[in-house]
């Protein structure tokens, strides 16, 4: 290995703790709410944008609508949220947070996730690409690794 190569490998571990780190920092943050990650990032985007629909929500989070639908159950479980009529279109229902859930909501720190999404975008699309392409190809060797590990 040439020294550039080190220094790069060097690099690239310091990036991977220190996201690491930001992950643990949040998990540990969030901890004293006792939500998962969907419920805690759900509660906080309904808390931040208002009521929504329960397909928006899910486009948001990225997740099936079926599945937030499941996570909205839990949450109404725990009279964080409740559905509504839509004002707008009575067939339509609407996630809202309640009082407590605005209360939870408003202290949950945003996600390292979110927060690099907000940085991300005063990249240029070129550096945008490279990270892209980078991480792609990280993903795939660390999804390969985990195949094998499970064989």
């Amino acid at each position: 290995m040439c020294e550039d190569q080190d220094q790069y490998i060097a690099e690239v571990k310091r990036c991977v703790i220190a996201i690491h780190r930001a992950m643990s920092h949040h998990r540990q943050a969030t901890s004293q709410f006792g939500l998962g990650g969907a419920q805690l990032a759900a509660l906080r985007l309904l808390t931040e944008r208002g009521p929504m629909r329960l397909g928006e929500l899910a486009g948001e989070l990225y997740r099936r609508p079926s599945s937030t639908s499941a996570l909205i159950d839990r949450l109404e479980e725990l009279r964080l949220v409740r559905r509504e009529q839509d004002p707008e279109d009575r067939r339509a229902i609407r996630v809202v947070p309640t009082a407590e859930g605005r209360r939870i909501g408003q202290r949950i720190p945003p996600s390292p996730i979110s927060r690099l999404l907000t940085h991300l975008q005063f990249l240029s699309l070129e550096q945008l690409g490279q990270i892209a392409i980078a991480l792609r190809q990280v993903t795939t060797f660390m999804e390969t690794q985990n195949d094998a590990e499970d064989k």
